[in-house]
């Protein structure tokens, strides 16, 4: 799933977005038992809509402490550590070329690139 707000940083509308599209996939709902998410301690996460929408679908929220996800999220320093090194190599040399707006049709342009070099 992909979702881009106007100003390119995560809200609440796309934090409401992911977290329905998570209960679906998880099939989470109030008859079936807790699931466990794990989520950092962005502001998004804490709004009513989303508390609401995660407790009354059976989704127990647990919040990384904070500076710490680095570490407590594995895969982001095994997996996805390479996928963020290659990417930030792709916006430098963008910028390189004065091309200032990295946006989501340049990181789709530059993700065969990305791949090919992990």
């Amino acid at each position: 799933m992909i979702e881009q707000s106007d100003t390119g940083y995560t809200n609440e509308r796309i934090a409401i977005v992911w977290l329905r599209h998570f209960i679906e996939h998880v099939k989470a709902e109030p008859e079936k038992p807790f699931k466990l998410l794990l989520l950092d301690g962005h502001i998004t996460h804490k709004s009513p809509e989303s508390v609401i929408l995660a407790d009354t679908n059976h989704i127990a929220i647990l919040e990384h402490p904070s500076h710490l996800t680095h570490v407590l999220q594995r895969l982001d320093i095994g997996v996805f550590w390479p996928w963020k090194h290659y990417h930030n190599q792709a916006i430098h040399k963008a910028l390189r070329s004065l091309d200032f707006e990295y946006i989501m049709s340049s990181f789709f342009r530059d993700l065969s690139d990305i791949e090919r070099r992990q």
